[in-house]
């Protein structure tokens, strides 16, 4: 027959699970932080028309944009102010400035000249608009 009396507990110690989700947790949340940081930094520095991978592999900018607090709600303004320092460096300019993009279709706000409206038009004008309307 068995021995009817439990075994004495041991000393509480978390499952290894748990600290490996814990650990997990840690690392997403780190590796989220970094994307975070570099998508921030690549808008601020295409606007600033810096070169956004240069800031990213220069060590101490890094180093500067990691000491700011994440959490605050100037952290935007802040990154942005330490981009705007980094536009004096010359290794960062990308060595022209943020192009604003050309027209890529016609003209459609409207035609040159403004339609007429009718009460505007004399009599033959009117006729002729509607044969033009009627040879569509």
């Amino acid at each position: 027959m068995s021995d009817p009396t439990p075994p004495a507990p041991g000393p509480a110690t978390p499952p290894t699970s748990a600290l490996s989700a814990a650990d997990a947790l840690a690392k997403a949340e780190s590796a989220l932080r970094a994307r975070d940081v570099e998508l921030a930094v690549y808008k601020n520095a295409g606007n600033a028309g810096l070169d956004a991978a240069a800031l990213l592999d220069s060590r101490s900018f890094m180093d500067r944009v990691n000491g700011l607090d994440h959490a605050t709600e100037s952290y935007q303004s802040d990154l942005a102010a330490l981009i705007g320092e980094a536009a004096t460096d010359p290794r960062f300019t990308t060595g022209q400035a943020a192009q604003v993009p050309v027209q890529s279709g016609p003209d459609v706000t409207g035609t040159a000249e403004p339609a007429k409206r009718a009460d505007q038009m004399s009599v033959d004008e009117l006729r002729e608009a509607r044969a033009a309307r009627r040879k569509l």
